[in-house]
């Protein structure tokens, strides 16, 4: 789209009188821009400034069009705000930590996981972080939280899940950040009859990294003959409430896939329950039990040892069916093993 020159020197009164370059600021108002804040002004002392901003509203909405047709882009991609300053600050903020991002310092010192956060719950930290490798960094600012750890984990496994679109199918997807409780299953429950109602076409139950506690009766979500009970409202809607996954299934699984979720990985192999993909877990079976010492440190000390149907894992973990490697560092939000997986559930091998 070409700017009338001529037409845009004769709507700014200004240009008439003085050569204007602070347009950082704030650029020479046109006469069409004057005439608007005018007659909104105008308009608020009439009838008020929150009508008056509800009776605008269109003109908002046309005015992200007509900067998205100057631009090339849809008007979703647009934002206004009111200075520079303010859009500069958005940007910045809105800026998050991603899979393999690699922090490089925190508020100028040297980045560590504990002591760079340590007191300072409820104030911002500004991480310098390099999304690959060689490239300048970028600050990102984050505020730490106190928090209760397994509350934590619970909420970040519920807000895990949603369904990923992939080559016209539409397959479901949570990460069972914990399993340690019963409270864990009874997420992964809620998310298996959202996934039935909305009809999903498969399932990936995410298991790398993270905690494990699983139990092996956990492996109930994957039998497919368990009567399907349908709820029916009064005024006849029907709808499944249904806790099992009847859909293909994949587990995905890597060297952080520990303790009670090896053994749902190795039940699942062994039955043909799901199909694993990813890399080994890690082999780290041994039943284990804290111990508080008198620093205040927690000693996690092994007590004995667990087998499945007589196979020992410790040491040895479970080997997927299909191996995808995956070096996460500098990954910018790349994943391989959950790229495969979705294409092991819409039919590419």
């Amino acid at each position: 789209m070409l700017i009338d020159l001529a037409r845009a020197r004769l709507e700014t009164p200004g240009c008439g009188h003085v050569l204007h370059f602070n347009n950082a600021g704030a650029a020479l108002m046109p006469t069409p821009v004057i005439a608007a804040v005018e007659a909104h002004l105008d308009l608020e002392s009439k009838i008020g400034g929150y009508e008056a901003a509800d009776a605008a509203s269109g003109q908002l909405e046309e005015a992200y069009e007509a900067v998205a047709e100057l631009l090339g882009s849809d008007a979703e991609q647009v934002a206004m705000f009111e200075s520079a300053t303010r859009a500069w600050q958005m940007a910045f903020y809105s800026l998050r930590l991603g899979p393999g991002d690699r922090i490089l310092t925190a508020n100028g010192q040297t980045f560590s996981p504990i002591e760079s956060f340590a007191g300072r719950a409820g104030k911002p930290v500004k991480l310098e972080v390099q999304r690959s490798r060689g490239a300048a960094p970028i600050s990102v600012v984050v505020t730490p939280q106190s928090t209760r750890p397994h509350e934590e984990l619970r909420q970040a496994t519920a807000d895990s899940w949603h369904i990923l679109p992939h080559k016209g199918r539409r397959i479901a997807y949570i990460h069972m950040w914990s399993w340690a409780t019963i409270e864990f299953q009874k997420v992964l429950l809620d998310s298996i009859i959202k996934s039935n109602t909305e009809g999903v076409d498969g399932f990936i139950l995410d298991i790398r990294d993270g905690w494990g506690g699983a139990h092996l009766n956990y492996l109930g979500v994957f039998w497919r003959d368990v009567p399907l009970l349908e709820r029916i409202s009064r005024e006849g809607k029907k709808g499944p409430f249904d806790t099992q996954i009847r859909k293909p299934a994949v587990l995905l699984v890597n060297e952080g896939t520990r303790s009670g979720k090896e053994t749902i990985a190795y039940g699942a192999k062994k039955h043909r329950l799901a199909r694993l993909v990813g890399e080994r877990t890690a082999g780290a079976v041994v039943a284990g039990g804290p111990i508080c010492l008198s620093d205040g440190s927690l000693l996690m000390l092994a007590q004995s040892e667990g087998r499945v149907d007589g196979v020992r894992l410790e040491g040895v973990g479970v080997s997927p069916d299909i191996e995808v490697p995956f070096d996460f560092r500098y990954a910018a939000g790349n994943d391989p093993q959950l790229t495969r997986a979705l294409d092991v559930l819409t039919g590419q091998k």
